[in-house]
Order: structure tokens, then sequence, then C-alpha cells
């Protein structure tokens, strides 16, 4: 099982209707980013979809920041589909510049984004994830691979919480 797949059942409504995404939508979509998505995010979005979390998650981080000033997390709200990608990537509202391509947001509208690279001969295994801050128009790093992002949502902190903590 994928972490977006355990992220899915952690944090989203089981009765919510979300369908894996076709990597065929994302790869051609490839070609207007001109852009290779990293295999660990095709991969994991095939399976689980494009993810919503309940408000669950943001209220689990709030928590944990209450009890550890150091804890940073931005919550994870809307994991985009291919429709959504190109809208934020390419469209008339989108605020991130030529140099990323948006994958999700949070629940403040700032952007996480995958940095745009020129092409590669081959598929990365994956890829660096940022947070693009709509206050402060700066890109921060998240976490060095898209696995490793997702799964920052189900560490140990995560363990007392789910998708019904309010």
């Amino acid at each position: 099982m994928t972490a977006l797949e355990q992220f899915k059942i952690k944090w989203c409504d089981p009765n919510a209707d979300v369908s894996p995404i076709q990597r065929a939508d994302l790869e051609r979509l490839e070609g207007e980013l001109d852009f290779v998505f990293p295999e660990d995010y095709l991969d994991q979005l095939s399976k689980a979809g494009s993810v919503a979390p309940t408000i669950g998650l943001v209220a689990a981080i709030c928590q944990q920041n209450d009890q550890d000033m150091d804890f940073e997390l931005s919550d994870l709200t809307l994991m985009f589909g291919a429709a959504d990608v190109k809208s934020a990537t390419l469209g008339p509202e989108a605020k991130i510049g030529t140099k990323h391509v948006a994958i999700a947001k949070d629940c403040q509208g700032n952007l996480f984004c995958f940095k745009r690279v020129a092409q590669p001969n081959t598929r990365p295994k994956t890829a660096f994830v940022y947070i693009y801050d709509l206050d402060f128009k700066d890109f921060e790093l998240v976490s060095s691979s898209f696995d490793g992002w997702i799964k920052s949502y189900l560490a140990p902190w995560t363990r007392e919480f789910d998708w019904r903590y309010r």
C-alpha cells in the first residue's frame, strides 16, 4: 500500500467518492507543462486519487503545534487532479510563475509544487516538494521526495488522530 493510500485511509472520509487518477491523463499533461512527473507521484495518484482530507488533519496539526512550538507542517487540503494541476500551473489565476508545477494546496490556498526542470530522458523516481506561500510570494522546501512528504502526515505524532478528529 502506498503512502497516499495510507493517507487516504487515515485522513479522508471513507464515504467520499475519490477515484484514482488515470496515469495517462497526467502523462498527457506532461507535454503541455513541458515537465516530467516523478514516478512516485504518478504511481501513488493512480492508486489513491485526488485525496481531500477532512478537517481532522488540520485539527491534528493545530493540536501538535500547541504541544510542540518547533513543529512545522502545512496541512494538505486537496491533492489536485490533472485539470487542477493544469489550471493552477498554467491558468489565468496561476500564481507560481513558470518554474514550478502545482500539485496540491493547503487550507490557506498556498500551493505545493514540484520545481520545473528540463525534461529528462528518463522519468525521475521522485522530486523535491516545495510550498509556495501566497502571502510572502516565496517557495520553501517541504520534502526531498513526494513519498516522504506524504509520510510526514503519517508520522508517529499522528497515532492518536484520524479523519474523525475535531
